[in-house]
């Protein structure tokens, strides 16, 4: 087990959480990044530049050092992001790395050292969908303060943009909170919980909130410039009414 104090970002698409990851890897607070997609421990190890074991478990445990180096940064502070789509994934890779662990979380303390947790939501469900089907549409996830692109992807699917799929995300969004929030129910845990809402509105406040609940200076988050651009728009609007009118019509 890799000893350092450290923290999992709990979260699905659209909430802020690479705003949020950006922010505390500008003030010192790791450098958290998404790892442990789809279930493909070959992926990880090529993502990490940890070289294949014949040993599955000693590989995983390489895989996790890796990983923590990684959300270290330059800093004594491990970071991490996982969406509710893949944590899963990892949480069986540790499942079958330690199954004398009874629970989640001590696989995840044994593989990654002791952790807190921040569970970053959103709560209007609509606008989070439309922000998902228009990033997946277009291929434009995130920009720069200046308005430059900051993530800019070929669209996923380019036809994302309509009321079915729309309707379709808010409940699979929808389902994702109850995961984590059965998921720390089952764990135990009281995670920080965060709203995107809040986030948009003052981020350095949600900011010193994090910091604080982590244990590092506050202070920190003053030489901080909030780096991303808020998406959302008069076309994000339209489609919210759009989907709400059809919903009064159903």
């Amino acid at each position: 087990m890799v000893e350092t104090p450290g923290y999992i970002i709990c979260t699905s698409p659209r909430s802020g959480s690479t705003l949020l990851c950006r922010m505390l890897a500008e003030c010192g607070a790791g450098d958290p990044e998404s790892l442990f997609y789809a279930r493909d421990m070959a992926g990880w190890a090529k993502g990490l530049d940890v070289p294949r074991q014949d040993d599955q478990t000693r590989w995983m445990e390489a895989i996790c050092a890796a990983a923590v180096a990684k959300g270290r940064g330059d800093t004594p502070v491990f970071g991490l992001r996982q969406q509710a789509s893949s944590f899963p994934a990892l949480c069986g890779a540790l499942g079958e790395t330690y199954p004398d662990e009874a629970i989640d979380l001590t696989r995840l303390t044994r593989a990654l050292g002791p952790l807190k947790f921040v569970y970053l939501r959103r709560d209007d469900k609509l606008r989070q969908a439309v922000s998902l089907c228009r990033a997946m549409s277009s291929g434009v996830w995130h920009v720069n303060h200046d308005g430059s692109d900051y993530e800019r992807l070929p669209p996923s699917d380019p036809n994302a943009l309509n009321v079915d799929e729309i309707t379709m995300q808010v409940q699979i969004l929808q389902g994702y909170d109850a995961a984590w929030n059965n998921w720390f129910a089952g764990q135990g845990i009281t995670p920080l919980i965060l709203h995107y809402e809040t986030l948009a509105e003052d981020p350095i406040a949600t900011l010193t909130q994090v910091l604080d609940f982590l244990g590092m200076p506050a202070s920190a988050s003053k030489r901080v410039t909030p780096p991303l651009k808020k998406l959302s728009d008069e076309a994000t609007e339209a489609w919210v009414t759009r989907m709400q009118t059809a919903q009064i019509r159903s």
